[in-house]
């Protein structure tokens, strides 16, 4: 398959005869496509109308919906169709659209929500249904964009949660035609292996092969489990209900490069059984507090609670926070994971992310914090998203935490007291395990510890820890 669509002078991508008029939304992602100086809020001009109809008409938003609502959206085996044909079009009953024109009228709409139409969360009723709508064909853009140095683990995380799968199996098979560098030949399809057997054997054939442990960042921080796996092993049958939030959660694990907490030691692992693996590491701290799940409070009460946490008090007489300079570095270093948000000219003009020095953003982190208990839209100046962007970032899936050394962190949801943190060879960040009585280990998931993430505490006096 790969070799076909790459081969291809052309793919057409049959989505049917259509609908209801279907031609609008398919003119009005042309005209999107077009002319990216077009804001999608209607109050900004000039703002992108069709015939009279902005994206708060219901044809629009119904068109939409249909357009990237098709099965051929869903499937898991149309991602290759898609990416590795040199050139494709959409065709609805006789109306044809070229891909590159649709994607550049996805990506504008991603950019003015971001920048200057952020508004339209709030006034559209059914922005909702619009950002899912249109997620699923940014997610395919943005690997097409990145396909030469992304991972294979980030491909199938980046498509568990859109793309089904009559056999489960086909979550990761279907997707070993993108594989690129190290990644390729790693994994061979074994349909006469069960779906959690080839899981496992995919996770413990990435890890001897590569040698980084990004693959343990891709076990979900929320949610249940659907297969009986190690809890090394990620289960890429778990789909998100919340598509902001696994979307967020996705910049993380694409983002991992940014830190060294194992200071570019390599996996070093032993299989001791089936379930039962060895990775070499430290286990170097203990989770002694953990605060509230994002999104389970309000804004101001979360952010009460993280200062609270943090040993910081709040001046009631002055806003912004008035502190010691020394402890706000640490908090503010923390809760944006000394990253920025920035857009990449060098890549399509998308958001990404880069570390920053603590000191670096002190301004920035005084108008964060006035504006964040207010969460006005308002507010939300290019300033602001980038220091708000990274904290929802960071905490996508996790709750703020403090060690028993009084480290700030942020842990997976479903870390408790107790729970060790550890830093394994391969690791780029830090893991969180939970230690049962045999003297093994589970992995409750990755995370963010302030002072160890660029290796300032990795010794030479690693051991094998057990993980099942």
């Amino acid at each position: 398959m790969r070799d076909i669509y790459e081969r291809a002078w052309n793919v057409v991508i049959w989505l049917g005869q259509g609908w209801d008029n279907f031609h609008l939304v398919m003119r009005y992602l042309e005209q999107m496509g077009q002319n990216q100086s077009f804001h999608i809020h209607p109050a900004i001009n000039p703002s992108l109308q069709l015939d009279g109809r902005d994206i708060t008409a219901p044809e629009i938003q119904k068109g939409l919906k249909m357009f990237f609502g098709s099965s051929w959206w869903t499937r898991v085996w149309t991602v290759q169709e898609y990416l590795l044909s040199r050139r494709s079009v959409f065709q609805c009953g006789r109306y044809l659209l070229d891909r590159n024109v649709a994607r550049q009228g996805v990506q504008s709409y991603f950019h003015h929500l971001e920048r200057c139409c952020s508004a339209l969360r709030s006034d559209c009723p059914n922005h909702n249904d619009i950002f899912k709508s249109l997620i699923v064909m940014e997610n395919v853009e943005y690997i097409r964009l990145l396909l030469q140095d992304v991972s294979l683990p980030y491909i199938f995380s980046q498509f568990r949660n859109t793309r089904d799968a009559t056999d489960m199996r086909d979550k990761i098979f279907g997707m070993l035609g993108l594989a690129r560098g190290q990644y390729q030949n790693i994994i061979r399809p074994n349909y006469l292996l069960s779906t959690e057997q080839n899981f496992e054997l995919a996770t413990v054939e990435i890890m001897k092969n590569t040698r980084p442990l990004e693959i343990l960042s891709h076990i979900p921080v929320a949610g249940e489990r659907n297969l009986s796996l190690p809890s090394y092993v990620p289960d890429w049958t778990v789909s998100a209900k919340d598509d902001y939030y696994y979307t967020d959660w996705l910049n993380w694990v694409g983002h991992l490069h940014l830190y060294n907490a194992c200071k570019d030691e390599v996996a070093d692992l032993e299989i001791i059984e089936p379930g039962v693996l060895a990775l070499k590491g430290s286990v170097i701290e203990e989770i002694d507090l953990v605060g509230s799940v994002p999104g389970s409070v309000s804004y101001g009460a979360f952010l009460e609670e993280l200062i609270s946490l943090a040993a910081i008090c709040k001046d009631a007489n002055r806003d912004p926070i008035v502190v010691d300079w020394a402890p706000k570095t640490a908090f503010w270093s923390v809760i944006c994971g000394t990253m920025e948000n920035y857009l990449d000219s060098d890549r399509d003009n998308r958001p990404f992310y880069r570390r920053i020095l603590p000191l670096s953003s002190f301004e920035r982190f005084d108008k964060w914090i006035s504006w964040y208990p207010s969460n006005s839209a308002i507010g939300m100046d290019a300033e602001v998203l980038s220091t708000h962007r990274p904290f929802i970032v960071v905490s996508a899936g996790r709750k703020f935490a403090v060690t028993k050394k009084g480290r700030l962190a942020w842990c997976p949801v479903k870390s408790n007291p107790g729970d060790v943190i550890a830093i394994l060879a391969g690791g780029s960040v830090p893991f969180v395990l939970r230690i049962g009585d045999n003297g093994r280990y589970t992995v409750v998931g990755d995370a963010y510890i302030q002072g160890i993430m660029d290796g300032e505490i990795l010794t030479d006096d690693l051991e094998f820890i057990e993980l099942i």
